[in-house]
């Protein structure tokens, strides 16, 4: 009767401590089973999205690159400011070059581009790389053109196409001349199809496909070809919340109901052109994978508790053992966990440490190409200035020139005067030379006279002094004439050569302006690439940041999971302590002769590789105990069962 009654015993004790660990065991593995496999599905949703996003990201940056490259091309630039400065009919020569230009560009871009035209500033397009199909089209009522006038580059809302209908994504860059005046437009028309192959060619599950809107909510990309630039998402019922969020710019996944459908969808944005990726499935194939591992797993709970209660009927008689060997098991493998959580702990401590250490460096890599930026935009301000000051010389070079040039024609108009009064000196000394003449036979005639003719000679002695003497008077001022003159050739010679020296000035005046104006153009495009790659640092430092608090939660999640290992421990203990209740003492002794499990605490250590270190495998066979050691019975009592 004591036999059978240790035997009652045995086997109920036996399925109570079977039983009660299993069921709580089979509960939390469904439940947290289940939680985990939605969150993972979710999370996966929502990566699709987000590799999408980056995906049309890292598309339309290049797009943008292009454009914006052929926006600076010098022919581009400069037929625009020629069409600006003097029409389209006197710069037609200019425009046939750009549309030669245009055509090879678009023989190189490929396929993917409908059109690359050029627009002056009223809209009309009087350029195009496609053999003249674009020119005389107004883009004037275009928001991408309006936009445009204020000065910067933008990729434009996805719209129809007015020549081919098809849906295209426009991307304007804003022409400007000399002193920033606006000239026009260049347009480069990117085809949808190619993302539209790219997003609508990838299946979620059976049903599940990926789609896009823009900033507003209407469909740009969509595997159903028909909703396409016609659909808004913001008024179609049920996806009142998803929307709002889409639209938003967030990240993240969201239930709503579509045609009465319920559904799943991840989003995330595109910060360079606000649009939205979205991920959509329906929710019952969605959690279909969750749903069928929670099935199973319940079913194969209830299956083996009743394979363990028959086997515990049927089988009492080694009942002790299996319960041994699964207490053994439990304990080996809390063990394990045990230590596998304290390596992931480890190695998520060292991730979060070294994360943030890349954090830092990128932080300072940020702060350094900050302060590179400002010092190029400063010396970018000085060429600018520089550029404005050669200017500035080189108009009062320009002044100096000219007051040369009329200092040179008043000295030849002062030789030509010396010329002409040289000329007048010779007939006055030539009329002199008369008068003498005349003198001369005047006095000859009184001569002869005799007495009557006294008063004449003296008279004419008189005007004959004077006639030498306006004769010596006329050849000094000669003399006087010709020396200035010469003075007058040789000031005229002196003007030539400063007047040269004057123009040469001007020449190196306009090169070095010219030097300084490609050094400025070069120091704000400098300064624009650093701009670019300081963004581009920050955008790095904030998925940085991201990681590291990421490393920290994995770092918790771990530490958490080593004290469940802990609790999981002392529970086999606990089970120990009731199979082994009838020989306590005994049970005190083995319990005394096995070593402490040792519980792996959250600490700093460099990643192990292997999950089970033999270390820890020899620990788990270090705390195997036999069956006699914890119900000791002799060989009459076990003939019994």
């Amino acid at each position: 009767m004591k036999k059978k009654s240790l035997r009652f015993k045995l086997i109920a004790g036996g399925i109570l401590v079977v039983i009660l660990p299993l069921l709580t065991v089979g509960y939390f593995a469904v439940s947290r089973s289940s939680t985990a496999l939605d969150r993972l599905a979710r999370e996966q949703v929502v990566t699709l999205a987000r590799d999408l996003s980056s995906m049309v990201q890292l598309v339309m940056e290049e797009e943008l690159k292009l454009a914006s490259v052929n926006g600076i091309d010098e022919t581009v630039t400069f037929t625009a400011g020629q069409v600006a400065g003097i029409g389209m009919e006197n710069a037609a020569s200019e425009i046939e070059s750009l549309d030669r230009k245009l055509t090879q560009v678009m023989g190189e871009i490929g396929q993917d581009y409908e059109c690359l035209f050029v627009a002056d500033r009223d809209g009309t397009i009087y350029s195009d790389g496609n053999a003249g199909k674009y020119k005389g089209v107004s883009i004037a009522d275009r928001d991408y053109f309006q936009k445009a006038r204020q000065g910067k580059n933008l990729i434009g809302t996805p719209i129809e196409s007015k020549i081919t209908g098809k849906p295209v994504i426009p991307i304007a860059v804003p022409l400007h001349v000399e002193k920033g005046n606006f000239a026009g437009v260049l347009v480069l028309i990117t085809k949808l199809d190619f993302l539209a192959e790219k997003i609508a060619s990838i299946k979620i599950g059976q049903t599940g496909y990926p789609f896009m809107v823009d900033q507003t909510g209407l469909i740009v990309i969509h595997p159903d070809a028909s909703v396409v630039l016609k659909l808004n998402i913001k008024e179609l019922p049920g996806m009142e919340d998803i929307s709002r969020m889409a639209l938003a710019g967030q990240t993240g996944v969201e239930g709503y109901i579509y045609n009465g459908d319920r559904k799943i969808a991840g989003f995330s944005p595109v910060a360079l052109t606000g649009w939205s990726v979205v991920a959509t499935e329906l929710e019952a194939e969605f959690m279909s994978a969750a749903n069928s591992i929670r099935n199973f797993i319940g079913l194969m709970t209830v299956v083996f508790l009743m394979l363990t209660l028959v086997g515990m009927f049927f089988f009492a008689n080694s009942i002790s053992r299996p319960i041994m060997r699964i207490v053994e098991g439990l304990n080996g493998g809390s063990e394990q966990v045990a230590s596998a959580s304290g390596q992931v702990a480890s190695s998520s401590q060292s991730l979060a440490e070294g994360s943030s250490e890349q954090a830092s460096s990128l932080e300072e890599t940020s702060s350094a190409l900050e302060e590179m930026a400002a010092q190029t935009r400063q010396n970018a301000e000085n060429a600018d200035q520089a550029d404005r000051a050669v200017k500035d010389s080189s108009k009062m070079v320009e002044s100096g020139v000219a007051s040369m040039r009329r200092m040179s024609a008043a000295i030849s108009e002062i030789k030509e005067s010396s010329g002409e009064t040289s000329k007048i000196i010779k007939t006055i000394d030539e009329i002199a030379f008369q008068t003498n003449l005349l003198a001369l036979n005047a006095a000859v005639e009184a001569a002869r006279a005799g007495e009557a003719g006294k008063g004449f000679a003296v008279v004419a002695e008189e005007v004959r002094s004077l006639a030498r003497r306006s004769a010596e008077a006329a050849q000094n001022t000669s003399q006087l004439i010709a020396r200035s003159q010469e003075n007058a050739d040789n000031g005229v010679s002196v003007a030539d050569e400063v007047a040269k020296q004057l123009a040469s000035i001007q020449e190196s005046s306009a090169k070095v302006s010219t030097l300084i104006a490609e050094i400025a153009a070069a120091s704000r495009e400098q300064a624009q690439g650093i701009e670019q790659v300081n963004t581009a640092v920050s955008e790095m430092d904030k998925v940085v940041q991201q990681n590291a608090a990421d490393s920290e939660e994995s770092a918790s999640a771990a530490e958490e999971l080593s004290a469940q290992a802990e609790e999981m421990r002392k529970m086999v203990a606990q089970l120990e302590t009731v199979i082994s209740g009838a020989q306590r003492d005994e049970n005190d002794r083995a319990s005394r002769s096995r070593p402490e499990t040792p519980v792996r605490r959250f600490e700093k250590k460099p990643m192990n590789k292997s999950r089970i270190s033999p270390r820890s495998n020899q620990a788990v066979k270090q705390i195997r105990t036999r069956p006699e050691q914890v119900i000791p019975l002799d060989e009459d009592e076990f003939k019994d069962f």
